[in-house]
């Protein structure tokens, strides 16, 4: 079965894990960074395996295959017999639901769930095999929930003479809920197979597999193409070769696809297919890059290994840069105003390659809201292609961080200049510095190898050989930083400068070993507030105390966002920077705090206590206030008690008169409130101002000019009220009217 996970947490598993890390200043308001960070998956698939109890259709050898596909019912388990061909086109029927419908070898008890399997191990599965250019499996009209789990399927086309298109073909928006489980699907070594598997379908997922030999001499190639289907999709724990792309998300003209996980794969192209090399086996075929996203949304690309790529210059359609990732926004014919945005690049090892990472916005649409931290590259060579580390042109919100390079090409391509492009806390070789202008800002806190070049020399570092890094062990790939390093701990969040080589390590064993353990929980979503209470000691009443201020601290595993902050008590929210502004979108990012600044803002003489509360995350937090409002000892007068205005016209208005409020108390009084009543109005000079708190010092005054302004004949009178401390005094008024 596959169900949807909501970001709920669930400690100790390997995304956890993975999220805990993806920390620091990315995202933080009080460090003035611009970057909006990623969204994850909003959906993260749960491919659990659970055993069938519906009924049982075994398809011994020579059975019918498509007959008893046809015979199948929702909960129904097709057992087919391991080591048996099964020879045709086979097209998965309407499934009514809600049951899902198995299909498995009779061994798959011997490939454990959560281990990929091997093609040694293709002795277990049956043999399911299309003839022709036609896919050996492809979904039908209404075809919905069903698991494949345990088979070999390939074809039969063992030259260039022709095309197979697809192996397997899960088509059909409507079509939805499709797991690809333990299975075995590959061309064969000297034949032309387009794409491993194809989806237009959704909530589809390809767990512990292997995809190989999906090659053509003259056309591009896909292990996995996502052509127009619109997710959610799960890759995780599988390896995967093909020629052109080994996985490509987004090529047509219409859906984005979103909500991706693709996680602790092997992603790699052999080099019996590089013509030159000693293994080389003979055939030529075109080679393109290992991962590439055209029309994509919230993906999450964590803990693979890419590696082994290469310039060939006799490519179907041009040369491409040997990258182990391609983020474009554009589709196959460059006609599509596809959005590539919400992508977080973390925990994967990268190596052997011509180009590191290219991230252009090359279709006029969005390209936003990249994250790539925490990964390894090295062996990025300009013998294969330039060796450029990372391309990064025309796009928005590009945040390269925490990343540990070893390239000889250009160490940063950024023309036509990004928006928002920063560069802080990497291990890199200057190599060929940086191309372009101004460059990414910040660019901060890096170790740049033989630098400066032209990296800015103020805020980065710049060790004159690889030698004065301090790796571990740098000559046997242990890339860790010794305790002596002095880039240990000196990053902008008191980390290591380069990668998290550990949690890399832990990310990518699953990509190496193939032994994974169960569905990845969703992130961990929490804040925290320091202080936990403060007392804001004396505070005269009617007056207000110096602001204090509070972190709002992210202790989750994912961006977080402040819904709401209240004040009970006389305590106030004087000003915070956790909400968003036109340049950040309010998500702070895991690890990093925003602020809340309070005053305190007695009324009455005693003690007083208050809460001041953050919602975020659906949950609220709170702390306690405390502070004690003192008297103003006797507080203030007003001069003089009485004024008469005599007799004024009808209609205009009489001269000023000056009542003064006095501080006579033996601390600063502020005034609260003054009204007036009858036909009198007022001004004053006793409210605060930006160059005046409004506290008046002992012995000191404020003004209050009244007029008098009759609109009938006869004596009138009316009250000016001043209002301080708590206390109210008034001012008799009077005039006459003719």
């Amino acid at each position: 079965m596959m169900s949807s996970g909501c970001h709920r947490a669930r400690p100790g598993t390997a995304l956890a894990l993975l999220l805990a890390v993806m920390t620091t200043i990315l995202g933080c308001p009080g460090l003035g960074v611009a970057q909006s960070l990623p969204e994850l998956p909003r959906v993260f698939l749960d491919t659990t395996y659970v055993a069938p109890t519906g009924s049982v259709i075994p398809v011994p050898a020579g059975g019918d295959f498509q007959a008893a596909l046809n015979a199948a019912t929702p909960g129904t388990t097709l057992v087919l017999q391991a080591g048996a061909t099964y020879t045709g086109n086979f097209t998965l029927p309407a499934n009514p639901g809600p049951g899902w419908i198995y299909i498995q070898s009779s061994a798959l008890a011997s490939m454990p769930g959560g281990t990929r399997v091997t093609p040694a191990q293709a002795v277990l599965m049956p043999k399911i095999v299309t003839p022709n250019g036609s896919s050996a499996i492809s979904s039908g009209g209404g075809s919905q929930k069903y698991r494949l789990a345990g088979l070999e399927i390939t074809g039969t086309l063992t030259n260039t003479s022709s095309l197979q298109n697809n192996l397997v073909m899960l088509g059909g928006q409507s079509n939805h809920d499709f797991v690809l489980d333990r299975s075995f699907i590959h061309g064969q070594t000297f034949g032309n197979y387009k794409r491993g598997v194809e989806i237009e379908a959704t909530r589809v997922a390809v767990v512990d597999s292997w995809i190989d030999d999906i090659h053509v001499d003259q056309d591009d190639t896909q292990g996995i193409i996502v052509w127009n289907g619109a997710g959610p999709l799960k890759i995780v724990n599988n390896t995967i070769r093909a020629g052109g792309e080994n996985i490509i998300l987004g090529p047509s003209n219409g859906t984005v696809v979103a909500d991706v996980e693709i996680r602790g794969n092997l992603l790699e192209k052999p080099y019996s297919w590089r013509v030159g090399d000693p293994t080389f086996a003979g055939q030529h075929w075109t080679i393109k890059n290992l991962l590439e996203l055209k029309n994509a949304r919230r993906v999450l690309i964590d803990g693979n290994v890419l590696q082994n790529c290469w310039v060939d210059w006799n490519a179907a359609f041009g040369a491409q840069g040997a990258s182990s990732l391609v983020l474009t926004t554009r589709n196959q014919w460059g006609t599509c105003n596809c959005p590539v945005e919400d992508v977080t690049i973390t925990n994967n090892i990268n190596r052997h390659l011509g180009r590191g990472i290219g991230i252009a916005n090359l279709g006029g649409s969005a390209m936003q809201r990249i994250l790539v931290r925490d990964n390894l590259w090295y062996d990025i060579s300009a013998a294969v292609n330039d060796g450029i580390a990372f391309m990064v042109y025309s796009s928005s919100d590009i945040a390269v961080d925490h990343n540990t390079v070893f390239q000889d090409g250009i160490a940063i391509y950024d023309t036509p200049a990004p928006v928002n492009f920063s560069f802080t806390n990497n291990l890199t070789l200057l190599g060929g510095g940086i191309y372009g202008s101004p460059g990414p800002n910040p660019d901060t806190n890096n170790a740049v190898i033989g630098g400066p070049g032209n990296f800015p020399i103020v805020g980065n570092f710049f060790p004159a050989t690889i030698a004065a890094v301090g790796f571990v062990n740098y000559a046997g790939g242990d890339y860790r930083l010794a305790p002596t390093s002095p880039y240990k701990n000196a990053g902008t969040d008191g980390k290591d400068i380069g990668a998290d080589i550990v949690a890399l390590n832990a990310a990518t064993a699953c990509a190496v070993s193939g032994a994974c353990s169960g569905p990845p929980p969703p992130p961990i979503t929490s804040i925290s507030l320091s202080p936990a209470s403060l007392d804001f000691g004396s505070a005269t009443a009617g007056t207000t105390s110096v602001a204090s201020i509070f972190w709002a601290t992210n202790t989750g595993t994912t961006g977080v966002s402040v819904s709401g902050i209240t004040v009970s008590g006389p305590f106030a929210l004087s000003s915070t920077d956790c909400f968003s502004t036109p340049s950040w979108n309010g998500v702070m990012a895991p690890g990093t705090h925003c602020n809340v600044y309070m005053v305190f803002a007695p009324v009455t003489s005693g003690s007083a206590t208050g809460t001041l509360t953050i919602t975020a995350a659906g949950s609220s937090k709170t702390v306690a206030l405390s502070g004690t409002g003192l008297s103003s000892s006797g507080a203030f007068s007003l001069s003089p008690t009485s004024v008469s205005f005599g007799s004024v016209n009808i209609g205009t208005t009489s001269a000023k008169s000056n009542v003064w409020v006095t501080s006579t108390g033996t601390t600063g009084l502020s005034v609260s409130s003054i009204t007036v009543s009858g036909p009198f109005t007022l001004s004053t000079d006793c409210s605060p101002t930006s160059t005046w708190n409004g506290v008046m010092a002992p012995g000191t005054h404020c003004n209050v000019y009244v007029v008098f302004t009759p609109v009938t004949s006869g004596s009138v009178t009316g009250t000016l009220t001043v209002t301080a401390a708590g206390t109210s005094k008034t001012v008799a008024l009077s005039g006459a009217g003719f």
